[in-house]
């Protein structure tokens, strides 16, 4: 007689839940839903396996009579949270029991801000892409965890400070062409952070970790430690003298 593990139990478990949310879950066509944000929030948080764009027109147009609008695709306004103040607009799944069955349905967010943020975070599997939002930013604060994924595009931006936070196998990838005065980046986890080769950073700190990597072939001075399985790429004439490797960490140049 073959026995059956707690690990084969849970898995079969797993598919019973999700038949049965297949067959109890009510169809229903998505709608629509519009917001209008008449704040400049400083905050963006996505989370729970939700995907969206945003893009910042402000930045883009330079009018100051731009006005932003959140829109997002559900079943219905049960099936997700959302919260807009004067410093952050946040949106997730609905976790109530009552609309359980709800979260196997896909959500979607289309942001239209009227301004740029200051900082964007994803987490638990969230998608997101950001288009011309920092042409001319102070401060930039980007973070993804729990396999969420953030890619910014865009065009000609600039940057006094920039801060990138990856972690649990979350990836970030920054492909505009940027110029950035001081950067913190730290990946960890298996995180993931990919910098285009046309994102300039004058003087970059990086902690990178336990499997985390991250691609920085613009750099053009780094200090700080990869450690523990981590990863940095760097082109090689770029300025490394503070640069320290402990418990099989690396840097290279293999993808510049």
């Amino acid at each position: 007689m073959q026995h059956i593990n707690r690990s084969q139990i849970h898995a079969l478990i797993q598919i019973l839940l999700l038949t049965i949310a297949g067959t109890l879950a009510p169809t229903a066509s998505a709608e629509v839903f519009e917001y209008p944000i008449a704040k400049d929030a400083e905050e963006v948080e996505i989370d729970e396996g939700i995907e969206f764009t945003l893009t910042c027109i402000r930045a883009r147009t330079g009018d100051e009579d731009d006005s932003g609008i959140i829109r997002i695709t559900a079943s219905d306004e049960d099936a997700f949270d959302l919260d807009i103040s004067a410093n952050e607009i946040s949106l997730s799944k609905n976790g109530s029991f009552s609309s359980w069955f709800k979260g196997f349905e896909s959500i979607s967010a289309e942001l239209v801000l009227s301004y740029s943020p200051e900082a964007i975070e994803v987490k638990s599997a969230a998608e997101g892409r950001v288009s011309e939002c920092f042409s001319n930013s102070a401060e930039v604060e980007l973070t993804a965890s729990s396999g969420s994924s953030l890619r910014i595009n865009g065009d000609n931006s600039r940057i006094t400070y920039l801060e990138v936070d990856v972690s649990s196998g979350a990836k970030i990838d920054i492909k505009a062409p940027m110029n950035v005065t001081s950067a913190k980046v730290e990946a960890s986890s298996g995180g993931q952070i990919g910098f285009a080769n046309e994102v300039e950073i004058n003087r970059a700190s990086v902690r990178i970790s336990s499997g985390g990597s991250a691609e920085m072939c613009g750099a053009m001075s780094v200090e700080g430690r990869v450690s523990s399985g981590g990863n940095i790429d760097l082109p090689e004439e770029a300025e490394r003298n503070a640069l320290k490797t402990s418990s099989g960490g690396e840097v290279d140049s293999f993808h510049c």
